[in-house]
This record gives structure tokens, sequence and C-alpha cells, in this order.
């Protein structure tokens, strides 16, 4: 399991190709494919700051179609080392959450300030990112949207408290998270345990006696996740 996360970064930075090198890099300590990639960017794009002049100078705010076309660039990395990615919109934002925990840490003088940040349009973001994963689908790769916004968006209705700050996750929301992404691998049929080829049990199974060997391998390898098909 490879966990990075880039603080404070947008899509735009994140679609470097040294930084794509680095997320997307063979492993030497193994052969074949990762099973599987996550994605999620999105809430850095869709950030504005309150403060006019903080705004005219916002460097972390990336515009609805400049974070599809980065978008587009980094699934299709993934794409190129994994057998399914999964690229997640970003969640929904507690605003009341937002404001009592940056005046905790930085005093009543955040709200109306030059760092007080927002972001209204994340929802947009996210349907974005929906399109996105629909071109890579209709391309026959095995790219997923989990919509994140509308989960934990419905989640917090129900009273639900997910985040630790209104935008980064708490343990609970780590949890949620881990939980929708697993939902959706299940809803693939997606197993990551299929090894590269047959078991020797299964070569031997009696109850494949009329199989050839080299069909009991055609067969095992017609039930893996299938390596994505180039555009």
């Amino acid at each position: 399991v490879f966990n990075r996360g880039y603080g404070g970064y947008n899509s735009r930075w994140c679609a470097r190709e040294d930084v794509l090198d680095g997320a997307f890099a063979a492993d030497a300590r193994r052969e074949g494919r990762t099973f599987l990639a996550t994605v999620m960017l999105g809430t850095n794009d869709a950030t504005r700051m309150r403060d006019a002049t903080a705004e005219r100078t916002n460097r972390v705010r990336v515009e609805l179609e400049e974070y599809a076309k980065n978008m587009r660039t980094i699934i299709a990395r993934a794409v190129e080392t994994s057998e399914i990615v999964v690229a997640m919109t970003p969640p929904a934002v507690d605003e009341r959450r937002r404001v009592e925990a940056q005046r905790e840490r930085w005093g009543e003088d955040w709200v109306g300030g030059p760092f007080e940040d927002h972001r209204p349009d994340v929802e947009a973001y996210g349907k974005a990112l929906v399109d996105v994963v629909r071109e890579f689908q209709e391309r026959r790769h095995r790219v997923y949207a989990l919509d994140l916004y509308a989960e934990t968006r419905a989640a917090m209705e129900r009273g639900a408290v997910l985040f630790e700050d209104g935008v980064h996750f708490g343990e609970d929301g780590q949890r949620f998270v881990t939980e929708k992404l697993f939902q959706v691998l299940d809803s693939l049929d997606a197993d990551p345990s299929v090894p590269d080829f047959p078991y020797g049990h299964e070569i031997r199974n009696p109850e494949r006696a009329a199989m050839s060997a080299e069909e009991v391998f055609d067969d095992h390898e017609a039930r893996r996740p299938k390596e994505a098909l180039e555009p």
C-alpha cells in the first residue's frame, strides 16, 4: 500500500510530470501492475478567498476547465500502471465546522481576514470529475467514480461528524471513505487475491477433467481484472 498525500496541492501541481513519475513509479520490489489506484483532488482547486485582495493572488484555485484537463492527465497515468482506478470527487465542506476550527486555531481575526477561505462551488468540481471518468469508461478503461460529495453531504445531513476542521477528514471520516471505497470494489466483483496464474489444485481439479491445462489457464486469465485497453 502506497499512501501518498500532497498537502496543499491542487490538480495543476499534481499533474506535473515529475510528480506523476513519483506517484505512479514502478515498484522494483514486485512485478506486475498495481491492483488499485485511488485519486482524490478538487478541494484545493475549488478554494476561493473571501478577501478580495487575497483572491486576486489565490494560487491554489484552479478553474473547472483546467481541473478537468488535469484530471484527465492524472487518471491517464494511473490507468497505465493500475488494474482499477477509482477517482473520488472532492467531498462536501462542513462550513460551520470550518469556521469554528479556524477560529480555535487562529483566533477571531481569521473570519473576514486575508486567510479566510471557502469553497462555494466544490460540487461542480465533483460533477466535472464524474464526466472525466465517463470519458475513460467510454474507451473501456476500468475507471470508476466515487461521489464523495454526495456521500459526505448526505452523511452530514444525518448528523455525522466527518471532518476535523470542516475540510480534512477526521478518524470517522477516514473510516467512512474506506467503507465507501470498498462498496465500490464490491460492486465491481473485484478480487485483489486472484493470482497471476491458477493454483495447482485448479489445474488438477477432477471436475475440470474435460478441460486441458491450457484451457484452465485461459479460463483463469478471463476471470482476472483486465489491463485497460488503449484508447
